[in-house]
């Protein structure tokens, strides 16, 4: 079994190559906010990552700052997540999910020195920040999309469960005396967990941008710009569709034309701005009566 020198290091390199990949995303000119926030999520993570390696500095720092650019790199990416699913995560939330990942260690750490109750007490707080991150995504997103999402959420989810079990087996190996034996396999199985995970991670929310690029090609494609209702391409695809449906069913099919009368003179009179906003004003009327 590899020692936890070299399980680190091996983690940390990860770390700082899924980092780099998810900043070679986020620096397109187009790239989504949450993209930013991942991939500086991922640059606090590895900087915690890289602090945490360094056992010669005082604890507050290898042990506390270390857990708190963790929690802040988690904190920006559940942020992101959030803001990906039509939601919101406030600066104070964010300043809270630090302070705590920062404020745990230091206390078992200066306050009342207690590693194991520091590893149990830290890891669990990663471990629920990880959680929420895959509950975020899976309520936060539904219909098709939940098909590509599998691996960032699975990732997210493993991540966070693996360092919960870590907690509950420290807590085991303490109250049966075993600590020192247990404490080496499970920081060595935690840590090869937590760098396959991460990698899982960073590829699983490239998924996602992905796909959420491929949404909006496809509405590029099927939608009219100014109205925002299907275009000629959408209106056959969604045509074939509905007769298919209809068919297997045996229902009827109705078509319904609609015609905007004297548009011309509008255009005319009031200038084609005008007349843009009397078929963007009939587009939602007409969605607002009908599925």
């Amino acid at each position: 079994m590899l020692n936890q020198p070299t399980l680190l290091l091996v983690q940390v390199v990860f770390t700082v190559l899924t980092t780099v990949l998810l900043i070679a995303a986020a620096l397109s000119p187009d790239a989504l906010r949450e993209q930013r926030l991942w991939a500086l999520g991922n640059v606090m993570t590895c900087l915690g990552f890289c602090i945490g390696s360094l056992e010669f500095l005082p604890v507050w720092i290898h042990g506390g700052l270390s857990y708190g650019l963790l929690g802040l790199g988690l904190g920006l990416v559940l942020k992101g997540l959030r803001l990906f699913c039509g939601q919101d995560l406030s600066n104070q939330w964010l300043f809270g999910i630090a302070s705590g990942a920062f404020a745990f260690p230091v206390y078992f750490g200066v306050v009342h020195p207690d590693q194991m109750a520091r590893l149990v007490v830290s890891g669990t707080y990663l471990g629920v920040l990880n959680l929420a991150c895959a509950f975020t995504l899976y309520a936060g997103l539904r219909g098709h999309i939940r098909n590509t999402m599998w691996v960032a959420f699975s990732s997210f989810a493993v991540l966070g469960m693996a360092l919960i079990l870590r907690a509950v087996y420290l807590i085991v190996a303490l109250a049966e005396a075993r600590q020192h034996d247990v404490l080496e396999t499970i920081m060595a199985d935690s840590m090869v967990a937590g760098t396959l995970a991460q990698v899982s991670v960073a590829f699983g929310l490239i998924l996602l941008v992905s796909h959420r690029y491929a949404e909006k090609l496809n509405q590029l494609t099927m939608l009219d710009g100014l109205t925002g209702t299907l275009n000629r391409l959408g209106l056959e695809r969604m045509g074939q569709r509905v007769l298919l449906r209809a068919r297997q069913n045996h229902r009827p099919v109705a078509v319904v034309m609609v015609d905007a009368d004297h548009f011309k003179a509008i255009n005319d009179a009031h200038g084609h701005p005008a007349g843009d906003q009397v078929l963007q004003h009939l587009a939602r009327m007409l969605m607002a009566q009908v599925r």
